[in-house]
């Protein structure tokens, strides 16, 4: 396919989106169609607004998301909302939210954030902004450079959830997950071995 090189894309209405070319040079990002979207980029990548198109969305179809390279950050300035699908988040160093805290970064039921996949890289700490989601089924967290990079998520309150698995990939520097899960719920956290907080509220939570 053809190599999209923009300041800012937005993609409305229509089906399914594949840029899956590695020579992409998008800026900022903004979709709104209903089915599967798959975008590839050469370096940093923003989700935000261009014009009425805010974040991305997908109708609950799949979404995954990769900024590749030393200088690739994935960055959140609005939402990714894969509703009922699944999000796939990757990028060459860091992952981050611009959003304030508090405010959802990422929609879907389960997902997997990967970071450092080129040079060292963190999720969710430059900045000092957790990357906020909404998952109720798995949430999988890596950063694989040689160093290991810092993870800081926040898995918001969702009335539905029952229960919530996140698996810590590698043994980060310094990990903390926060799991806002509903009254009774069960968090699992699995493959954190060094600096990990867990869930608040009255839900349960498993290391293993």
């Amino acid at each position: 396919g053809d190599v999209v090189i923009a300041g800012g894309l937005a993609v409305r209405t229509g089906g399914a989106v594949p840029l899956i070319e590695g020579g992409n040079d998008i800026g900022v990002l903004a979709i709104a169609r209903t089915g599967a979207i798959q975008v590839v980029d050469a370096d940093d990548l923003t989700v935000g607004t261009i014009g009425a198109t805010v974040g991305v969305v997908s109708g609950g179809n799949a979404v995954s998301l990769t900024a590749g390279g030393a200088t690739g950050d994935l960055i959140f300035d609005d939402l990714v909302n894969a509703g009922a699908g699944t999000g796939t988040f990757v990028a060459g160093r860091n992952v981050n939210s611009v959003q304030g805290a508090g405010v959802t970064d990422v929609r879907a039921a389960s997902a997997s954030i990967q970071a450092g996949t080129a040079v060292a890289g963190s999720i969710g700490v430059t900045g000092a902004d957790a990357v906020e989601t909404d998952v109720t089924g798995t949430l999988s967290l890596d950063s694989t450079a040689a160093a290991g990079g810092a993870i800081s998520v926040n898995n918001n309150d969702a009335a539905t959830l029952a229960n919530l698995n996140v698996t810590l990939v590698t043994a980060a520097v310094d990990v903390s997950v926060t799991a806002n899960s509903a009254a009774g719920a069960t968090v699992l956290v699995a493959g954190a071995t060094r600096e990990l907080s867990g869930a608040t509220g009255n839900s349960n939570l498993r290391l293993t």
